[in-house]
């Protein structure tokens, strides 16, 4: 997939899982984003703070997971960050190294890689709303080693 230096249109979300605002995470997302809006003409950002959102981890119902594709029967903020990501062309996530990630972060991965998980098993041939989505990575510490922050965001993009 080429992007044209003329983007019209064209959606970059930045997704902070750190539980800190303003700080390291949000200034390396948005760096990306910025560095974005001087490549590509008219290009839009968005940054969005997992923290700010209602996400409670998943409560392994599965008789009921993805009855609907890609609809979590949990009634919390889930769905509205994965419209977000659906309506973006692209996406960065970003995640501080906490013990490993925040934990609201690994709720809202865990719980949209089950929906994955059994859309796929109850949909087959459902296509994922995110498949060929662009995805970049942002890991931030403060010492410690970031690959392994690095590997589980990577888990995270291709499930």
């Amino acid at each position: 997939m080429t992007v044209e230096k003329s983007c019209l249109g064209i959606r970059i979300l930045g997704i902070v899982g750190s539980m800190r605002k303003g700080r390291n995470t949000f200034l390396v997302v948005n760096a990306v984003l910025k560095a974005a809006e001087k490549v590509f003409k008219d290009v839009k950002t968005k940054i969005v703070y997992v923290s700010d959102f209602d996400i409670g981890s998943c409560k392994a119902c599965y008789d009921e997971c993805s009855l609907t594709p890609y609809k979590c029967v949990i009634k919390d903020d889930l769905q509205k960050i994965f419209e977000e990501m659906i309506n973006a062309y692209a996406v960065v996530l970003g995640s501080s190294r906490y013990f490993l990630i925040p934990s609201k972060f690994v709720a809202f991965a865990e719980r949209l890689a089950c929906l994955s998980y059994f859309t796929e098993q109850r949909h087959p041939g459902f296509k994922h709303p995110l498949e060929d989505k662009p995805c970049g990575l942002v890991a931030v510490s403060g010492g410690d080693d970031v690959k392994p922050v690095l590997r589980y965001l990577q888990d995270f993009a291709l499930c």
